[in-house]
């Protein structure tokens, strides 16, 4: 794997490191392969761009949509405290980086920092409360444990298998967030809401898609359950909005769609009994079809407080406890067919609960991976 670079994981300079590390901390924390960012070569390009879009408009489009759809850049209770400034705020999947522009314009005195995979966002001229980083969520953040007051991370459903949610992705969160800091996640379901007849076939063969692929399109389900069954996160709330795919407020929901099942089409094609041609014309009826039906899908945010450390063994078992009379009262109430699911649901959240050495074991695995193409950009730095 090539010669170790001790300490790389990047420190943000906080001095209040006084509390243990989480139980959750991967190893001592230590990267290897830490990298300068590369140029995205040409096979990993968006194909959104070969549609007559490219993947910084279409994040541009999405950010102004969820942006008018939300009417606010967070729901966590933090406003006063960005507002006074000294904390560290985290955005992971920053995409353009305009959530983190936007908030370092309104919170000059707090610090934002920006991981993506992809360098999408801005790269000079950048204000001095903000820093950008390109690195892979999947192969460890590349920060020290409880290093951030706010995590946010939004819409990358499509992007991650439910195993990635349960053994990386939350336990990632929840390392780098400081005791009585909060996490926020927005995400939107992949299930579509009054289809017509061709919508729901395309759905049908986009879900077909994401199922192979280990991608659950329910995604509210799978993160409550996460969440709340997570001994170090509690006082989880959950807002939902209804988000209509045509033209909406003036921004048009509806050609960012269709892009996407443009996107998809070679993927939807292996399950599906259409030729080319056909699926291009079952967009133009897509098209329609959104419109006559008013389509629209749900968005949601979840927002959570860390625990302090020396009161998460009480948390965690009040936790379970909860998990499981809700589970078994659950799968009383459903019909048969659903609580094969539900029985299913309840063992993997005790499974979760009691194989955190396990899962330290994984993680700590996932700590010798490298973190790909690691750049750090900053208003200092010439580019």
């Amino acid at each position: 794997m090539g010669n170790c670079h001790s300490d790389t994981a990047i420190n943000t300079e906080d001095e209040d490191g006084s509390m243990p590390p989480s139980p959750v901390s991967i190893a001592s924390h230590r990267f290897f392969n830490v990298r300068p960012a590369q140029i995205v070569h040409e096979a990993s390009k968006s194909s959104f761009e070969s549609c007559g879009i490219s993947e910084t408009k279409r994040l541009q489009s999405q950010y102004s949509y969820m942006s008018n759809l939300w009417e606010s850049k967070f729901y966590s209770p933090i406003n006063q405290k960005l507002r006074d400034g000294g904390m560290k705020v985290l955005d992971i999947g920053c995409g353009t980086g305009e959530w983190i522009l936007d908030m370092a314009r309104e919170y000059p005195n707090t610090k934002f920092y920006g991981l993506d995979l992809s360098p999408n966002y801005q790269t000079s001229s950048l204000p001095e409360n903000v820093e950008f980083y390109q690195g892979n969520l999947l192969e460890g953040l590349p920060f020290e444990d409880v290093t951030f007051d706010f995590v946010h991370m939004s819409l990358l459903v499509r992007w991650l298998t439910t195993k990635q949610w349960e053994d990386v992705v939350i336990r990632e969160l929840v390392r780098v967030t400081k005791p009585f800091g909060f996490i926020e996640l927005m995400e939107g379901d992949l299930t579509l809401h009054n289809q017509g007849p061709v919508t729901m076939k395309l759905q049908e063969a986009f879900l077909a898609s994401m199922h192979a692929r280990g991608i659950s399109p329910m995604i509210e389900t799978i993160i409550t359950r996460i969440l709340t069954t997570n001994p170090y996160l509690e006082d989880l709330h959950v807002e939902t909005r209804t988000g209509l795919l045509n033209k909406w407020d003036g921004l048009n929901s509806l050609e960012n769609g269709l892009q996407v099942f443009k996107t998809l089409k070679k993927s939807n094609l292996e399950f599906m009994s259409v030729t080319s041609s056909e699926y291009d014309d079952m967009l133009t009826s897509y098209v329609k079809e959104v419109e006559e039906y008013n389509t629209h899908c749900k968005f949601y945010r979840f927002y959570v407080r860390k625990v302090d450390h020396a009161n998460a063994h009480n948390h965690f078992n009040e936790t379970i406890r909860s998990s499981s009379t809700h589970f078994r009262n659950a799968s009383k109430s459903n019909p048969p067919s659903l609580s094969r699911n539900h029985s299913t649901n309840t063992n993997n959240i005790f499974s979760s609960s009691t194989s955190q050495t396990s899962r330290r074991s994984s993680l700590k695995t996932n700590s010798l991976r490298s973190v790909n193409s690691l750049k750090r950009y900053s208003s200092k730095q010439k580019l």
